[in-house]
């Protein structure tokens, strides 16, 4: 099992980053985001959790779930906030 860093942004604006687990699946494949997206499951489960609303940091936690109606943009690969913070800064639902 390996981990993946994203960068979650919800509708009402608060970025997230964070590691989602990963496996490989049995025909060797690793998932893709869109599988989490994708998946039956109701909430997506973050771990080492950095919270940000306007580029200032608000919390950071060992863990997270989110509920998948509650995001905007999901990305994979994510590991220097401030550069992709600029970058997403002007998406908006």
């Amino acid at each position: 099992m390996s981990q993946v860093r994203v960068k979650v942004l919800t509708n009402n604006e608060l970025e997230i980053l964070g590691e989602i687990r990963t496996s490989l699946f049995d025909d060797g494949y690793y998932f893709h985001i869109s599988d989490v997206l994708n998946n039956s499951r109701t909430f997506i489960e973050l771990t080492d959790v950095e919270v940000y609303s306007q580029g200032q940091l608000l919390t950071q936690m060992e863990s997270l779930c989110i509920n998948k109606n509650a995001i905007a943009f999901l990305g994979e690969g994510y590991s220097d906030r401030q550069k992709d913070y600029g970058r997403l800064k002007g998406l908006k639902g």
